[in-house]
């Protein structure tokens, strides 16, 4: 067919597919289903640990810690549910890997890194504010939902960066195996 490259897919490719965001969601469902069942066994005892090493930054280095462990977790549900999803994304077809692609890996965590980022100064900064007159309010039952609704945001905004990033790697992996 005239105009296509050699593998036949047009370009540009779509973004995502309809599969992959729910794959995506409900890896991140589970994630944080996880992280809040495993939080009571862990959390108290390491954090104030990191404070009495190292003071606020110990604790900022224990919560990049947990960011990293659970992106490990969220990116390995993933890979794993998507297929159960009846998707693989055009560009990571075109990659011939039949599952995911080294450039894929490299834009998940590129996405993550910046949400993990983006949610410790929001954690450190913005948050303690609206928790203080959440709390001043009464309104302490409503924390749980506020914390977990800004996760859901920076979940999607991870994902909206790791589809871009994953599109803008494909092209450079291709044009550096040329």
């Amino acid at each position: 067919m005239a105009g296509l490259p050699a593998d036949g897919l047009p370009r540009p490719f779509p973004l995502t597919e309809g599969g992959e965001v729910a794959a995506y969601a409900v890896a991140h469902v589970i994630k944080v289903a996880v992280a809040y069942a495993a939080a009571p066994y862990y959390m108290n005892v390491l954090y104030q640990w990191a404070y009495g090493r190292s003071g606020v930054m110990g604790i900022t280095m224990v919560s990049v810690g947990q960011g990293v462990v659970w992106a490990a977790l969220g990116l390995a549900l993933f890979l794993a549910l998507r297929p159960s999803f009846g998707t693989l994304p055009a560009v990571v077809r075109a990659a011939g890997t039949g599952g995911t692609a080294g450039f894929e890996i490299g834009a998940y965590a590129l996405a993550q890194a910046i949400g993990i980022a983006a949610g410790v100064v929001l954690f450190a900064i913005v948050m303690p504010r609206v928790y203080a007159i959440l709390g001043i309010h009464g309104r302490s039952m409503v924390l749980i939902a506020v914390s977990i609704g800004v996760g859901v945001v920076i979940a999607a905004i991870e994902f909206v960066l790791f589809v871009h990033f994953r599109r803008a790697f494909a092209g450079t992996a291709g044009a550096a195996s040329r």
